[in-house]
Formats: C-alpha cells, sequence, structure tokens
C-alpha cells in the first residue's frame, strides 16, 4: 500500500486476507515512480478494516528504503460500511460548519456527564451520513467507544434487525466454527456488561441464531418476558463501559427502524442523559419519534447547500478538469443544493467524456453539442449505471437483493462466470456507487445510498424483477437454510414480487408467528397481515377458508397487547361469519372467546357477556378442557367487567372445579393459567362482598401457584386483586407491602398494564395512609396509561378512588369532575356496581356543599343499589358518610343512627381502618344520643 491513498476498492483489491506470500509483488505493483512513502492514514485506514500483525520490513526492487508490511489476519470487527470510506476518499464537505460546530459542542457536553442526543434530519440525498463521517473522522484522535447500527427500507419489520447485524458483526463468527466457538465469542462480548452472564448469553443466542451447546440451559420465559429480558441485555450492552470513556453511537437511517427496535431506541434516548454518551440519529422529515423537545434532545435540521456551497462540491469531484461555467450552471439549476444530486451529476457527466468534447471543440459556442444533463437525480444515477456494461446487470440482481447483498448469494443467482463477477463488482466498487466489505467468497456489498438501488431496480422490466425475486427466494430456502428459518420475511417478500403466493403466505405466516414468539407483536400483526392479503387471492377451498380464519385468530394474539381493539374486533367478525359458512364449530367458539375477552376490556361489556355465554355453550358442547377453561374464564371477566358478581363468581369457580390437583398449575394457550386468574378475580369479588376471609384464601392461593410456575404477569395481577381486598378491609400497610412486590416485578419485566394497575392502587393506599403528595401523581398515571391503551374497564375500576384521593387531598373540584366521569362511564357499560360506587363518591364530595340535600340523595340512591347487589362495604360507607353529613347539619338523632349501623357492619367486616374513623365521630355526639339504644 504505497503512494497514492486508495479507495475503498482499491483497498480490498491490493490487500487479500491472509495473502503474504506475494505481498511483495501487490506492493511493487501498486507503487508508481518515486513512490517511498506510506501514508500514516493509510496504515490507521488498513487498522480499523482488518486484523493484523506487523512483519518484517520488504525489501522492494527500486526503492532505496525497506517497506513496512503487514498481515492481513482477518476482518476489523464493527467496520461499517462507511468505515472503508473515511474522511481520506470522502469529498470535502462544504456549507455544514456550524452544523459540525454544534455536533462537537454536544460531543463536549456529553464526555462531561451531561448525555445529550441529536437527531439529525433531512431529506434524501442532503448529507446526513456525511455529517456523521465528518464528526467521527474529528474525534479520531480522542479517546472514546462507538457503535454504530444501520436501519434498511427491506427490514422495517425484521424486529431487531439492526442490532442483530451489529451484534453479528462484532461477534466475528467465523465462517463454519461451531455453536461453543461462537458461544465463547458471545461471553467475551456480554460478560463485561452483565451480572448474569449465562441468561445473557442464552438471550443474545437465541437473538442471532447461534444453537446452545449444553453450556447453558434454554430459557423457560413467555415470548413476553424474553423479549424484555433481551431489550434489557442489549440495553446494558450499549450503556456499559461509558463510566471509563465516552461513548458515541450511531443511528443511521432511523425512519426505516422496526418496532422493537424503536422501543429500544426509546430507551436508549431516555437513558442518555445520564452517562457520557452521545447519541446521533439520522432521520427523514417524516420520522418523528417521541422524545424530540426533550431538554437532553437536539433536532438537527439539513436544509439544502446555497449556490457557492454547491459550487464547491462541484469543484471537489471535477478535481483537475475545471468545468465550463455553463455546465456548472446547468448543474447548480438542476441539483437545488441537494449534496448528492451535486455528486452524482457532476460524475456522471465527467464520465460521459462530454466534458472535453464541450471545451476542446473548436467550433462557435453555438455548434457544440449539448450535454445530456439528467433532470432528475434517480436519472443521473441511472445514466451512471447504464456507463457500466456488465456491471449494470450485476446491479440489478444487488438491488433486487436488497440494500445490502453478499458475494455468495449474487454468485448463486447471477448467470456470470466468476471471473466475470468479479470484475463487475470490482467496477461496481470502483465506480463508488457500492461500496465493499470483506474479501470474496465473504464480501458484503452495499448500495451507496437508498437511491441508488432504487435506480438499479426501477430499470428492470417487471418480468426481469419477477425472474429475479423468484430466484433469489428459491435461493435464500435452498443454499441459506439458517437465514431462510431466522429472517423468513425476507423469503416471503421475494415471493410475494415474483407472484408465487402459496409460498409467500407460507413465510409470511412463519415469519407473524416467529414475531409473535419473540413478542415482537406489531412487527408479528404486519406480517400476518402481509399473509392474509396474500391468502386472499387464493381460490377458495375449505383449507385455504380455514387458514383465513386462524390467520383473524393469530391477528388478535398479535394485536391485543397492543390495544388494537377495533382491528381485533373487525377481524374476529370476520372470522365469525367464515366460521359459521364453513360450519366449523371448534373455530366458531374460539372466535367467541377471543371476542369475549376483547370487548370486555375494550368497553363493551354487554357484548362481551353475549360473545361469552354463546362460546360457553359451544365449548360444553364439544366438551374441549381448553376451550371449557378459556370459555368460562373469559366469560367471568366479562361478568365481572360488568360487575354482576353472582355470575362471575360461578364462572371463576367452574375454572378452579376443572383445574383441580396439578392442573392448576398448567398453563392454556389462550388464557395463561387460568387457575391463577380465577383465584385473583374471586378475591375482587370477594373484596367487594365484604367476605374478607374467603378472598384473602383465594388471593394468598393465587399468590402461592403464581410463585410455583414463576410467571411474573400472573404474580402481578393476583397481587393487585390481593392487595385491593386489603385497601377496602382497611389493612393499608399489608396492602402497600403486596403492592410494592407486585409493582417491582411488573417493572422488572416491563409489563405496562400490570405496573400501571399496581402504582395505581399503590397511589391510592397511600392516599388513604395520608400520602397523597406521592399517591395522587401515581393514580393520575395509571389512568393515562389505561387510556392510552383503550382499557375502559381498567378506567373505571380507578375513576372513583382518584376521586377519594382527591378528597383527601382537599381538590374537591377535582373529585367531582372523577366522579362525575366514573358515573357516566358505570352507566355507559352497565356497570351497577360501579354506578353505586361513584355515587357515594358523589356524596361525599358534595357534602360540603351547602346543598346537603343533594349529597344525601347521591348517598341513598347508592345505598340501595349496594344494598341490592350485596357490597356489603360500600353500604357500610354510605352510612358513614351519611353519618357524617347528617352530623355536619345539626341532625344528631340521623347522625347517631347512620354511624352505629355503619361501626356494627365495619365491627362484623373487621373493617379496622374504618370502624376507628367512625368510632371518633360517634363518639363526637351528645352523651344522651349515646345512650339511647
Amino acid at each position: 500500500m504505497i503512494g497514492e491513498r486508495p479507495g475503498p476498492g482499491d483497498l480490498h483489491q491490493h490487500v487479500a486476507i491472509g495473502e503474504t506470500p506475494d505481498l511483495a509483488t501487490r506492493l511493487q505493483s501498486a507503487a508508481g515512480p518515486g513512490e517511498v512513502a506510506i501514508a500514516a492514514s493509510t496504515r490507521r485506514l488498513l487498522g480499523q478494516l482488518f486484523d493484523t500483525r506487523a512483519l518484517p520490513d520488504i525489501e522492494v526492487k527500486g526503492l532505496p528504503q525497506p517497506v513496512s508490511a503487514w498481515q492481513v489476519l482477518g476482518e476489523a470487527m464493527g467496520v461499517s460500511r462507511f468505515d472503508a470510506r473515511r474522511a481520506d476518499s470522502l469529498s470535502v464537505l462544504v456549507g455544514r460548519q456550524e452544523e459540525i460546530e454544534l455536533l462537537l459542542r454536544r460531543w463536549t457536553q456529553a464526555k462531561s456527564g451531561a448525555g445529550r442526543v441529536v437527531l439529525i434530519s433531512g431529506e434524501p440525498g442532503i448529507g446526513k451520513s456525511r455529517i456523521v463521517e465528518s464528526l467521527l473522522a474529528s474525534l479520531e484522535d480522542e479517546q472514546h467507544s462507538r457503535l454504530r447500527y444501520y436501519c434498511s427500507p427491506h427490514h422495517t419489520h425484521s424486529a431487531l434487525y439492526p442490532f442483530i447485524t451489529q451484534l453479528e458483526r462484532v461477534a466475528n463468527f467465523e465462517p463454519g466454527s461451531s455453536a461453543g466457538a461462537r458461544i465463547d465469542r458471545l461471553e467475551a462480548l456480554l460478560a463485561p456488561a452483565t451480572t448474569n452472564l449465562p441468561r445473557d448469553v442464552a438471550l443474545i443466542a437465541e437473538l442471532v441464531g447461534v444453537l446452545l451447546d449444553g453450556r447453558y440451559p434454554s430459557l423457560a420465559l413467555s415470548p413476553q418476558e424474553k423479549r424484555e429480558k433481551t431489550l434489557n441485555a442489549l440495553l446494558n450492552q450499549l450503556l456499559a463501559g461509558t463510566a471509563q470513556a465516552p461513548r458515541l453511537i450511531v443511528i443511521e437511517d432511523a425512519h426505516w427502524i422496526d418496532p422493537t427496535s424503536l422501543d429500544l431506541l426509546d430507551a436508549i434516548a431516555a437513558r442518555a442523559a445520564n452517562p457520557p454518551l452521545l447519541l446521533l440519529v439520522t432521520i427523514r422529515p417524516e420520522f418523528q419519534p417521541s422524545w424530540i423537545g426533550h431538554p437532553h434532545v437536539t433536532l438537527l435540521p439539513l436544509s439544502r447547500l446555497g449556490r457557492s456551497d454547491s459550487a464547491g462540491i462541484i469543484d471537489d469531484v471535477a478535481g483537475d478538469k475545471p468545468l465550463p461555467e455553463a455546465i456548472v450552471e446547468q448543474i447548480l439549476s438542476r441539483t437545488d443544493g441537494i449534496p448528492l444530486f451535486i455528486e452524482e451529476l457532476t460524475r456522471t457527466l465527467l464520465e460521459q467524456e462530454l466534458l472535453r468534447e464541450a471545451s476542446d471543440s473548436d467550433g462557435p459556442e453555438q455548434s457544440r453539442p449539448s450535454l445530456a444533463i439528467p433532470a432528475t437525480l434517480q436519472a443521473s444515477l441511472a445514466a451512471r449505471l447504464d456507463l457500466l456494461g456488465a456491471a449494470k446487470d450485476v446491479a440489478s440482481i444487488g438491488a433486487a437483493i436488497g440494500r445490502e447483498f453478499s458475494y455468495e448469494l449474487i454468485a448463486a443467482i447471477s448467470a456470470l462466470p466468476p471471473a466475470d463477477l468479479d470484475a463487475a463488482l470490482g467496477r461496481l466498487s470502483t465506480s463508488g456507487l457500492v461500496s465493499r466489505r470483506g474479501s470474496p467468497p465473504q464480501a458484503n456489498y452495499t448500495f451507496k445510498h437508498a437511491l441508488v438501488q432504487d435506480a438499479a431496480y426501477v430499470t428492470m422490466l417487471r418480468s426481469r424483477r419477477r425472474q429475479l425475486h423468484e430466484d433469489i427466494g428459491s435461493r435464500l430456502i435452498e443454499s441459506f437454510p439458517a437465514l431462510a428459518e431466522s429472517q423468513p420475511e425476507i423469503v416471503a417478500h421475494h415471493f410475494t414480487e415474483a407472484g408465487r403466493v402459496r409460498e409467500a403466505t407460507d413465510h409470511w405466516i412463519k415469519a407473524g408467528r416467529l414475531a409473535r414468539a419473540r413478542w415482537a407483536n406489531r412487527e408479528a400483526a404486519s406480517f400476518l397481515e402481509r399473509a392474509l392479503r396474500a391468502l386472499e387471492t387464493e381460490p377458495e377451498t375449505r383449507a385455504t377458508l380455514e387458514q383465513a380464519i386462524d390467520l383473524r385468530i393469530d391477528l388478535k394474539n398479535s394485536l391485543f397487547p397492543l390495544g388494537q381493539f377495533a382491528r381485533i374486533v373487525g377481524y374476529l367478525r370476520e372470522a365469525e361469519a367464515l366460521a359459521r359458512n364453513l360450519d366449523d364449530p371448534r373455530r366458531l367458539c374460539l372466535t367467541f372467546v377471543h371476542m369475549c375477552q376483547t370487548l370486555s376490556l375494550s368497553g363493551n361489556p354487554q357484548d362481551a357477556v353475549k360473545f361469552g355465554r354463546d362460546a360457553h355453550l359451544l365449548a360444553e358442547k364439544l366438551g374441549e378442557l381448553s376451550l371449557r377453561v378459556s370459555a368460562s374464564l373469559f366469560l367471568g371477566l366479562a361478568c365481572f367487567s360488568t360487575l354482576h358478581y353472582g355470575e362471575a363468581e360461578s364462572h371463576y369457580l367452574n375454572v378452579l372445579e376443572l383445574l383441580e390437583g396439578e392442573l392448576s398449575l398448567q398453563q392454556f394457550s389462550l388464557a395463561g393459567f387460568p387457575a391463577v386468574t380465577a383465584h385473583g378475580f374471586l378475591t375482587r369479588i370477594y373484596a367487594d362482598q365484604g367476605k374478607f376471609a374467603r378472598g384473602t384464601a383465594h388471593g394468598e392461593e393465587g399468590i402461592r401457584l403464581a410463585e410455583a410456575v414463576d410467571h411474573p404477569y400472573s404474580l402481578g395481577i393476583v397481587s393487585w386483586c390481593f392487595a385491593d381486598l386489603l385497601a377496602s378491609r382497611g389493612e393499608l400497610s399489608r396492602a402497600v407491602v403486596v403492592l410494592e412486590r407486585g409493582l417491582a416485578v411488573a417493572r422488572e419485566w416491563n409489563l405496562p398494564f400490570l405496573v400501571a394497575g399496581n402504582s395505581g392502587s399503590l397511589g391510592h393506599a397511600y392516599s388513604l395512609l395520608g400520602r397523597t403528595a406521592e399517591g395522587l401523581p401515581l393514580m393520575e398515571q395509571a389512568l393515562g396509561v389505561f387510556e392510552k391503551m383503550g382499557h375502559r374497564f381498567a378506567q373505571a375500576l380507578f375513576l372513583s378512588p382518584l376521586g377519594e384521593a382527591y378528597l383527601l387531598a382537599g381538590r374537591q373540584a377535582d373529585a367531582l369532575r372523577s366522579a362525575g366521569w366514573a358515573l357516566a362511564m358505570a352507566r355507559e357499560n352497565g356497570q351497577r356496581s360501579g354506578e353505586a360506587a361513584a355515587l357515594r363518591l358523589l356524596g361525599d364530595a358534595s357534602s360540603g356543599d351547602s346543598s346537603p340535600d343533594q349529597a344525601e340523595g347521591y348517598y341513598r340512591t347508592a345505598l340501595l343499589l349496594a344494598d341490592e347487589l350485596a357490597l356489603r362495604p360500600l353500604a357500610a360507607r354510605c352510612h358513614h358518610g351519611l353519618g357524617k353529613l347528617y352530623l355536619h347539619a345539626g341532625r344528631p338523632d340521623q347522625s347517631r343512627n347512620e354511624l352505629v349501623t355503619a361501626t356494627t357492619m365495619f365491627r362484623e367486616m373487621e373493617m379496622r381502618f374504618w370502624l376507628e374513623q367512625a368510632e371518633a365521630e360517634l363518639s363526637g355526639l351528645p352523651e344522651s344520643l349515646l345512650l339511647r339504644e
């Protein structure tokens, strides 16, 4: 590597991995006359691209001094497609000095411990990556660590694609290496940043498709648990080591990020404010992450370049071939300040070699041939591709594969002989339209820009595209089975474009179910919807119609955690119609079960009960245990959501009867661990009925079962239910302990619904203990989460307790507003016990007004409902409220009657917290009234 600084193609041409015997020959052939110095920048670049070791100096004929040499041992870890085009070979950056200065200021702030996030936003070709490159080059001599990730337009629904590819790159798995060797690499990579190496190795090994070699057992986790543990492990890796050196993380093209990676990026951005970390994210303007506007986040929009800066790019690209002013003017007018367009149009004109003819012509200017100047960036790129000859066809194959393609795959598709293919790929690399990392046959190629790939793709005839996609899909299955299994969505995409509907459908389904197994629900829903669309183009047979039903149920399972209830109901209604037409009672029953669950939580409890009863009848007729358990469980939920406790209790008890003994520990695909859920909801029912001993027994058994099956979601549910019983009874300190444990579990496993539920109930308990400053924010946040999720039933449960907390904080207007909202929602949903609770709260909130008659009316109506529904704790609190109202209104006789009734009921139910309050108010009455029987 002597003399002129090599371009990215030159490096790979002159340095072959392990090729030391003829290194001297290669060096000599690369040298120009009299060139004896090896550029330090070239040595540094080699060190970045490859793992090397020094060799003895080489005597080169014709050179006075020995030449330093190195053996290339292998490709360096973590080298990106841009690292092959460092500042040495990039064009001069013009017009971005202010932007670079801002980035350097943010880096200085990050190094001091005030972490920063910068979003570099701009349209395609505006120079987002070029600015990142310039910053990276300016930090070469500073001590820091850096990580770089690339999102892909072909992997927008491939869960964690940018992080998986970077892990594979950094782990540097050798071709053909054993699973054990790859596990060794993962151990070394993960060890510095984890407190649980076996767990994290098992998680990451599964993520990157490495089979565990027996050293680590597979983790018995639910898909959701596995997803959250994996995200936490990746987050720890990303943030590790910042105490030793500042870290720079670059996320390229985040507008193409997949949903699960976006969740991880959100977590990185949230944590970035604390460690010495600079997070750079390049985006197009349409991408607007939720954290824009946070104090540590800067949005850096890139505008188009002005005339002088644009001309500077033209001069740099043209080099020692200055362009005629007329040509420069036309380039400026066509490119409109977009740097990529300026560069490519200038190169197009140079490569056409028309500039010489225009410059050297002796004839008058009017007679000179006019240049064919493309009018658009895509036309300019297409013109450059046209000049590549056979390399253009290779570019087209690569474009059909994707933004990045491997030598192995393109060699398997192309009809060119190996030598011709190598020459074509070399010409592509030399042109700068494609960059290369590694050496054949392990080389990978990346189009310089997505627009280059688009230009190579759209120039093909439709028939050629279809054939290429069919060949690629088939070759992936035949020659790259591991890739086809781990990323079936890639195969599905190619078969879709090829019109191979059956194969496309099968692989979209595989992709959806694989994503679902990873709890990547948004990605799963997207893949399954693609499968459904493909399936609908197939002829209608019983098999395809059955599959159409199953797909809609699969979609429900993916959309449910996302709170997409309206979409779910639409799909399930379609599934119901198909099942009726097929006369398929089992699938019809499944549809009813799922509809019952969905409608229960989305605020349609009456319809939920109807579907639940139909499901229950069908399940009993079919006699299948899983269907019977699921139908009873969800019908119980529907009845509970209407707060019709009698029917709900019977169905939950039926679940426990069906799951006696060891079956109580069994997990069901539809219903999770139904025995735990049944115990939890029975705890809530008995709490509202004042049957505290019975409810406590169910709560404690539910917690025992949840711990036995080691299922965090079940433990979070039953803890929430049991703690609400304790709070209702007035055992507030014990309730706080249970809720704090449930909240810790929900947070550890990132279970948003249960985080909200446990924290909201914890806020209520705090408020009852007089800690409203702590309690109210927890309750308000929980209600906001339920609103965002669309869980109307959970909202209904929290509105009255929130109003009570407002009253305890002296915020009467807020209490009245919350009570009114609770009453409206309860009446809309037919929740009569919820209506009673809201009316009691309205009585409490109105007692301080000048119209005690209105408050009395609320209490009396609530009391009637509570007595009718056997809600004894609520009835006791209505009597207590009436006693306080009459006491303040100067009606001691009526106050005494109500307070005596309340204390009697509180004492019978052992509601000591409320009993002490009622007894205190009773003792304040005149002694003559207290002596009455």
